[in-house]
């Protein structure tokens, strides 16, 4: 059946009702989106042996006793090791019993995608990832494991954002090609600013984005690797973004300013990397959506973490890429599929600078809300 995605105002309305619910009274204007919803981390986590998915019927926290390591105090701030697996409870729960098909799906914040933090939602009885479904009643759970960088973790923080969905919201492909750059519709362009048209708008299962390797630019960011102890790696902590300072960029990254040969990027496996779509694509307030995370078709690798595209969004999109085995890019190959959603009406919060949308307008392969960038501004300046 043909639906949508539910709106800020819809959310406000799930909150108002108990169908969101929290130990504590939610900041509406903080944690509704656009099209998104952020629950918050809960004051501990729960070091385990291994990730792992929840059993059908059993509690989450009954199954974290059997492989639990340690607690980790996340009231004044929790470190949480690279390679460790974590499980966290979220503050808020749902009770969907009384709101007939409402479903949600789940992905990590975008600040969280740029910086390696691997999370996937858990709920009690459901034996899969990123998934509340219908008639679910019950808490939530978050499933952490940092891969590339320490992360200080607190509670309170927002890490991962829900998309609440009536029926299937998905625009068929006769659909996306209908409202490509049309009034009200999504609008596409390329990096000099041109609007793309058919043929050169590939719609297959969605928008086809290709990758942006132009010579002589910043091409993107490659996770640094440290030696030693992992317990006296730099950290990042979630509390102290551009707002307070942020962290200085090149101690975690390195800057990508050329290609391997010619127009080509090689990856390697287990390193992390930041590159950007060369499509800029502006998103009108009543569609949002959503990136395909591993596409076989068009490679073997994982092109983002957090691939939700709220209402409103207008930039370039930056893929957060890791590779299973070593793999050749080259300049505008196709990289990721871009799944296109109807919400039912205009929402009524915007994304941009309104609300302070770290992402918005972003031209170059961004690493996201947690750093400061002035000691490459001369890199950014170029793109």
């Amino acid at each position: 059946m043909e639906g949508y995605v539910l709106t800020a105002q819809d959310m406000k309305e799930l909150i108002s009702s108990g169908a969101i619910f929290s130990k504590e009274r939610i900041n509406i204007m903080d944690r509704v989106k656009p099209s998104s919803f952020e629950p918050t981390l809960g004051d501990t986590a729960y070091e385990v042996t291994a990730a792992f998915l929840p059993e059908p019927g059993k509690k989450v926290m009954d199954q974290v006793k059997d492989r639990l390591v340690k607690k980790i105090d996340l009231k004044s701030g929790g470190r949480l090791e690279v390679g460790n697996a974590y499980i966290i409870p979220l503050k808020e729960g749902f009770d969907l019993t009384g709101e007939k098909g409402l479903q949600a799906k789940c992905n990590p914040r975008s600040r969280m995608g740029r910086i390696d933090f691997f999370l996937r939602l858990m709920l009690d009885g459901v034996s899969s990832y990123d998934k509340v479904p219908m008639n679910y009643q019950g808490g939530a759970y978050v499933l952490a494991i940092p891969h590339s960088f320490p992360i200080i973790a607190y509670e309170g923080i927002p890490i991962v954002q829900l998309r609440f969905t009536y029926g299937n919201p998905i625009l068929s492909d006769i659909e996306t090609k209908a409202c490509i750059n049309k009034s009200g519709g999504i609008e596409l362009f390329s990096t000099v600013g041109n609007k793309m048209y058919s043929p050169d708008v590939c719609i297959d299962g969605g928008l086809i984005n290709t990758v942006n390797l132009t010579p002589s630019k910043l091409i993107g960011f490659k996770a640094k690797k440290f030696e030693g102890p992992k317990e006296e790696w730099p950290a990042i902590d979630l509390k102290k973004d551009k707002k307070t300072g942020g962290h200085d960029v090149l101690t975690f990254f390195e800057p990508i300013t050329k290609t391997s040969r010619g127009d080509t990027l090689i990856l390697e496996p287990d390193t992390f990397y930041l590159l950007q779509t060369f499509q800029r694509i502006r998103v009108p307030d009543n569609f949002c959506t959503d990136i395909v995370a591993i596409d076989a078709a068009l490679g073997e690798y994982r092109s983002h973490y957090a691939g939700f595209v709220d209402a409103g969004f207008d930039g370039t999109l930056t893929l957060e890429i890791r590779v299973f085995s070593k793999t050749e890019l080259r300049h505008n190959q196709p990289v990721c599929r871009v799944i296109c959603e109807r919400l039912d009406k205009l929402t009524e919060v915007k994304y941009g600078a309104v609300i302070q949308s770290a992402h918005y307008l972003q031209a170059w392969p961004n690493p996201g809300a947690y750093f400061n960038l002035d000691s490459i501004k001369n890199l950014i300046n170029g793109n």
